[in-house]
């Protein structure tokens, strides 16, 4: 899923569950009455690390997430 189709709330392909077009973010909002956002895996990974894992101590790093694709994030403190 690209940056610009989360911009949109909408999904071209949602992988494994072969969703096109679906309105995934505005459907949970519906059945949870909660704002929802949608990340992939290896923002969510690398956030998680930063807040409460093995980056917390470190103000400048780089996370890698090796899976079914590659992603990451870098984090720099100014």
């Amino acid at each position: 899923m690209s940056a610009e189709q989360f911009k949109t709330e909408k999904s071209s392909n949602l992988g494994n569950l072969k969703l096109n077009n679906f309105p995934l973010q505005q459907k949970l909002e519906e059945i949870w009455n909660t704002k929802i956002q949608i990340r992939n895996d290896g923002k969510c990974a690398a956030l998680a690390e930063k807040k409460f894992g093995s980056l917390k101590e470190y103000q400048n790093c780089i996370f890698l997430n090796i899976g079914t694709g590659i992603g990451g994030a870098v984090f720099l403190e100014r």
